[in-house]
């Protein structure tokens, strides 16, 4: 894979992440209610931003990543691995646990959060009946949202 760089994006338009975050998310309105919250960081190569992540912190010492996504041609390169050990050096001590979600169908989704060190957290009944149009993984709707967490430090 060419020079990946990752860092965190600070004082720019984030609506120009807006098609990156519909790979991640389909739900264009679900998207624009986090786009302007909490921390995003990206992944370029050369001057192309080919993934993100936004996170956002509650007071509890956790932080929820309620968007990761990698453009389809870079997927499977290690990017999206990588950009969570980028997220993971860079955050505060006081951060106790990332939480992340995904459909109860995304099986490849499932596998990338346990491979990079998240364990079964709950599950979040429903959650995809609140979505616009209904979202369709491997052939299934979803309908629940499977939680996984990454202790950080205890």
């Amino acid at each position: 894979m060419e020079n990946v760089q990752y860092f965190e994006f600070k004082n720019q338009e984030r609506m120009t992440l807006l098609p990156l975050l519909l790979v991640g998310d389909e739900d264009k309105e679900k998207v624009m209610g986090y786009l302007n919250l909490g921390k995003i960081f990206v992944a370029k190569i050369q001057s192309k931003i080919v993934a993100a992540l936004l996170m956002i912190f509650d007071d509890k010492g956790n932080a929820e990543i309620k968007n990761i996504s990698v453009l389809p041609k870079y997927q499977g390169n290690g990017i999206g691995t990588q950009l969570i050990s980028f997220v993971v050096s860079k955050s505060p001590k006081s951060l106790e646990q990332l939480i992340v979600g995904t459909g109860d169908a995304d099986i490849q989704n499932i596998y990338f959060y346990l491979k990079n060190g998240f364990r079964f957290y709950g599950i979040r009944k429903n959650f995809f009946k609140e979505y616009a149009r209904p979202i369709v993984s491997n052939g299934i709707t979803l309908q629940d949202m499977v939680v996984f967490n990454r202790i950080i430090n205890s």
